[in-house]
């Protein structure tokens, strides 16, 4: 009897390990290991904003802006709730544009990102 069964699907928490893998790897400057969990963590289901935002930085690390602008494209309908991960995502669509020429859109996305990462509480101190 065989107690492997090829047709497993993987579990949300296994998706999440991985996503926790890739970040890792991403911290630890290794764009293309983190890129390759990442993808995988996308296709198994974690589709958290932090995910989408870890596989785009990898592709620009990677040098591919066009794909990390696909993978933004995650993002389109959904708003990350947390303002650090909103400026994270202007901040990596500026950077894509500006790697790809689009430099008038990317100087706007770059102010965002700065409103957006500056809190009036940094303004009084």
């Amino acid at each position: 009897m065989n107690q492997f069964n090829p047709k497993i699907e993987p579990s949300t928490k296994s998706a999440r390990i991985v996503g926790a893998l890739a970040m890792l790897y991403h911290r630890h400057n290794d764009p293309a290991r983190a890129l390759a969990l990442g993808v995988m963590a996308l296709r198994y289901g974690c589709n958290a904003p932090r995910t989408v935002l870890l596989v785009a930085s990898c592709f620009l690390k990677t040098g591919d802006a066009e794909q990390a602008l696909a993978a933004l494209s995650r993002l389109d309908g959904v708003s990350p709730q947390d303002t650090t991960q909103q400026a994270a995502l202007a901040f990596l669509k500026a950077k894509a544009l500006f790697r790809l020429g689009a430099y008038d859109e990317a100087r706007v996305l770059m102010t965002r990102a700065r409103d957006l990462s500056t809190s009036p509480e940094d303004a009084v101190q």
